[in-house]
Parts: structure tokens; sequence; C-alpha cells
């Protein structure tokens, strides 16, 4: 399942349309229309979708890998403002043996957010 599935799974388990999430974004309508449907949306349009249902993007250490422990978090802000797809963040905190959550308090949301 790709991030884009991903993403509409996570905006319809939490109760929020396609329209409230483009306006709590700043978008219109027909914006996150493109945005959910394109080959593969950039970091930054990941982390707006996500803030506007009220979750963040966290980097954890992959359970599989055996990482260096450090803070890698400061990637997230770096990566801010980018044009950097999702998939190629993806793949490179892949490579340094973490990996990218779609963080919610509630743990249901969390799961369907994360399932691949």
């Amino acid at each position: 399942m790709d991030i884009r599935d991903r993403l509409k799974r996570t905006i319809k388990a939490k109760n929020y349309s396609f329209r409230e999430v483009a306006e709590r974004a700043g978008w219109s309508p027909q914006n996150i229309f493109i945005k959910l449907n394109r080959v593969s949306p950039n970091f930054d349009t990941v982390v707006s979708i996500i803030s506007a249902i009220g979750m963040q993007i966290k980097i954890e250490k992959d359970k599989d890998q055996t990482a260096e422990e450090k803070d890698i978090n400061g990637i997230i802000k770096t990566l801010k403002g980018k044009q950097i797809s999702y998939d190629v963040v993806e793949q490179l905190v892949n490579t340094l043996g973490y990996q990218l959550i779609l963080y919610d308090e509630n743990p249901d949301i969390r799961r369907i957010a994360n399932e691949r």
C-alpha cells in the first residue's frame, strides 16, 4: 500500500472529509484531489495532510535493523520546504535503520496509517 492509499484510509478513519482536510491545510478541494492522486506526493504534502488531521510524522528505530543511536528527527526539519518525494525520504530513513511513522495517539488510527 503506497502513501497515497495510507493517507486516504487514515483521513477516512479519523472521520474527516477530503474537503475538510483541504481547508485545514489551506488548499482547495481540487488541490487535495491532485495531491492524493499523484504518483508520489512530496514530503511537505504528506506533512501538511498529517498535520491537518491532527497527526505528526515521527522517526523511530527500525526493530529489524541495528541502527546507531542518534537524534535523526532533525531530518524532518531539514527536509521541510524541499521538493523531495515522500518515498525518497522514507527510503533514506530506512537505509539509516529507521522508519517513518505516521503518529496518532489512537493506536487503531496509527495502525491504519502505517499499514503497508
